[in-house]
């Protein structure tokens, strides 16, 4: 079923907002809400549902409200998600700006714009960086079977989006002669690759609680 209190609440905030903006785009949005109910959307709100269920909140009351400028955000990117994979991750952070124990402060608009940028490949590599401080990508292709032009343009969207680092290792090197010569560290890059703050945050705000 699909949860309409889930959809009342957004329709809701977009009905707040000032009637110029109804007739602009926000009335566009509206209508998408209405609609979802029949479109590729649906699992969104059935993975909120779920979600939300599992935390104990089944209605409207038990709901924190979102602020517009979430709601638009959040309609405009997730309206155009047709890959399941990425449609579940949009639903985890519906469900925690729904949740009133998660500060708010959590759900930035730039992780709906790393969303909006990202392929279900994309997500399956993140994903593997919740598992481990520092993942080896050769080991990660070949578990996998992957090709190193589809895997190297999914890394390097992920560095691009500024969700991993490459991590570097600090090899010595002498310089100078004579009574001047010393040892100096110089970073060299290995093949593995780490979380980052944002890739950390970016993933908890996509993560049921």
């Amino acid at each position: 079923m699909l949860p309409e209190f889930v959809t009342g609440i957004l329709v809701g905030t977009l009905g707040n907002l000032s009637s110029d903006a109804v007739k602009g785009g926000a009335g566009w949005l509206w209508q998408k809400v209405k609609n979802w109910k029949n479109g590729n959307q649906k699992k969104i709100f059935e993975t909120a549902q779920s979600d939300l269920a599992a935390r104990g909140y089944e209605k409207a009351e038990d709901c924190h409200a979102p602020s517009e400028k979430f709601v638009v955000n959040f309609v405009e990117g997730a309206s155009l998600e047709d890959e399941s994979d990425l449609q579940e991750l949009w639903g985890h952070m519906l469900a925690n700006a729904l949740d009133p124990k998660v500060d708010k402060k959590e759900l930035r608009v730039a992780y709906m714009n790393i969303l909006r940028q990202m392929t279900s490949a994309d997500a399956r590599l993140l994903n593997e960086f919740s598992k481990t401080s520092a993942l080896n990508i050769d080991d990660y292709k070949r578990k996998h079977g992957l090709s190193d032009e589809s895997f190297g343009v999914s890394l390097a969207n992920l560095v691009r989006l500024g969700c991993i680092t490459q991590v570097m290792d600090l090899l010595p090197y002498e310089v100078g002669t004579g009574f001047s010569r010393r040892t100096v560290a110089l970073p060299v890059p290995t093949n593995k690759y780490a979380r980052t703050f944002l890739g950390t945050s970016f993933l908890k705000a996509c993560s049921p609680r």
